[in-house]
């Protein structure tokens, strides 16, 4: 049985290996991506915190980032009634002080630009001398700002601490620059503090501690610094492989070789066998360029030389 379109398939296979070689440039270009070992950076998230933080990242897939800022009031969230935030406490959103966070982040992908992390975060903040409405049935207290029956002049301070999954991607626009937005999605447990005094000056308040177990969502970007280098995806070099092998063998004229559709089939064997290999290689070398333009100039002569082997085989046969 004659495999007719595998073997017209592997008498395009040069030509095509030739253009590629001819764009290389478009090549790197398209799987190109950066990463720096050191990034600093300030961050701002949609709700009430403020940071700035660093990322260190030993290599390609994994990085971890430290994190610390302030936590500032929010005015607008703070008299929200009718938004998705009507359901919380108002003063949740008043208070102020400040936090840390450590995020073990993984890198996904061709680029290892978006990853998925662990964020791990310790909150201490709080209000002093306010005037709260207590929601005794709903456990909320909402500030008014006023003095008049049924408020309370309180005191807070709460400590807690939060862990979620982080989200985000980190997106050079120049080799010292890049931008990160990120989400958090997790829980936060707080322990408060309260002392509720009847009129400012009152002597002997009323103190009470309360726990309590949120739902805590963080949707930011960070603007980070850092230099970095170019490294290109493991796609780069097996595609130059192949198109390194294809063009040598069409240019050294085999013309018995691609006229034999008996041993053509095995050309995509061939490569596939090599691939795997190149791509271990690509997962041992941990980016490095130079070492990596090497395994490709193997792979393609032994791709070729197997290819030379199997067609002198049967050059010699009776």
């Amino acid at each position: 049985m004659r495999l007719k379109p595998i073997f017209f398939l592997c008498l395009l296979l040069p030509l095509w290996a030739k253009a590629q070689l001819i764009n290389d440039a478009e090549l790197k270009q398209q799987y190109r991506f950066r990463c720096g070992k050191w990034k600093y950076y300030a961050a701002v998230d949609a709700v009430r915190l403020l940071g700035v933080g660093a990322e260190y990242r030993p290599s390609l897939k994994f990085g971890l980032d430290l994190q610390a800022g302030l936590i500032h009031h929010n005015f607008y969230l703070m008299n929200d009634k009718r938004g998705i935030f009507s359901g919380m406490p108002s003063d949740y959103f008043y208070m102020q002080g400040g936090y840390i966070a450590l995020t073990p982040k993984f890198y996904l992908g061709e680029k290892k630009q978006f990853y998925l992390g662990l964020n791990i975060a310790f909150y201490d903040y709080g209000y002093k001398q306010k005037w709260i409405n207590s929601d005794a049935q709903n456990g909320m207290f909402f500030i008014t700002g006023s003095y008049p029956p049924g408020n309370s002049l309180m005191n807070r301070h709460t400590l807690s601490w939060g862990n979620g999954l982080a989200v985000g991607g980190a997106f050079y626009i120049h080799p010292l620059f890049s931008v990160e937005p990120f989400v958090v999605l997790g829980f936060e447990q707080t322990n408060d503090d309260i002392s509720s005094y009847q009129y400012p000056g009152a002597p002997n308040p009323t103190n009470f501690y309360a726990r309590s177990f949120l739902f805590n969502a963080v949707i930011g970007i960070k603007f980070c610094f850092g230099s970095s280098r170019a490294y290109y995806a493991r796609k780069y070099y097996m595609k130059k492989a192949v198109a390194v092998a294809g063009t040598a063998l069409a240019n050294e004229n085999r013309n018995n070789f691609y006229g034999n559709d008996e041993l053509a089939p095995y050309y995509p064997y061939a490569v596939r066998a090599y691939m795997a290999e190149l791509k271990e290689l690509y997962n041992q070398s941990k980016g490095d360029t130079v070492f990596m333009e090497t395994q490709v100039k193997n792979a393609a002569e032994k791709i070729k030389g197997y290819m030379q082997y199997l067609h002198d085989t049967q050059r010699r046969r009776p």
